[in-house]
């Protein structure tokens, strides 16, 4: 059975910003490679997926893409208000945006949801934040509320920050 697709999204002008502008066709080949689909794509992932990648972007690139993405029909642009990351919510599959937009696909299938799944974000990721919780001891647990982009830097700066906290000297094995 084919995939269900959404007749709205204008291919030819996707095809069309995926061959005239550098920034689309990062955004649109980093959602082309993703492993499945997402409902919502913050701004600030995109950003840190990219960047961990080596694209350099900035916040406003993103964000005209994103509006552009929307005038296609492949979603809704949200502004981020009261905390919340400024994000596209998929209309259609994240992925399939990439695919036909690379000219992999002729139609981009609309999103699928797996049981259980949302295209809400979670409060935590609304707000651009994943708690952690650590066993140090057995009877101690610590909290960490962390970005949901956490580069790989920022992972090194935390964990050097944290080496540095011990008082005195560790007892020797």
């Amino acid at each position: 059975m084919p995939p269900v697709t959404d007749a709205n999204v204008d291919t030819s002008k996707l095809r069309s910003l995926y061959a005239n502008d550098a920034t689309a066709r990062a955004i649109l080949d980093y959602l082309r490679k993703m492993e499945r689909n997402r409902g919502v794509s913050t701004v600030a992932r995109l950003i840190s997926k990219l960047s961990d990648s080596g694209v350099r972007i900035t916040r406003g690139q993103v964000i005209a893409t994103l509006r552009q993405l929307e005038q296609l029909n492949c979603g809704t642009f949200k502004a981020g208000r009261r905390g919340k990351e400024s994000r596209i919510v998929w209309q259609v599959s994240s992925k399939g945006v990439g695919e036909a937009a690379a000219g992999m696909i002729t139609e981009v299938p609309k999103e699928i949801l797996a049981i259980g799944e949302t295209n809400e974000l979670s409060a935590d990721e609304a707000n651009g934040l994943l708690t952690h919780r650590f066993q140090l001891r057995p009877q101690m647990a610590v909290t960490l509320e962390l970005p949901t982009d956490l580069s790989a830097h920022e992972a090194e700066r935390l964990a050097t920050y944290i080496k540095a906290l011990p008082f005195t000297p560790a007892p020797l094995v």
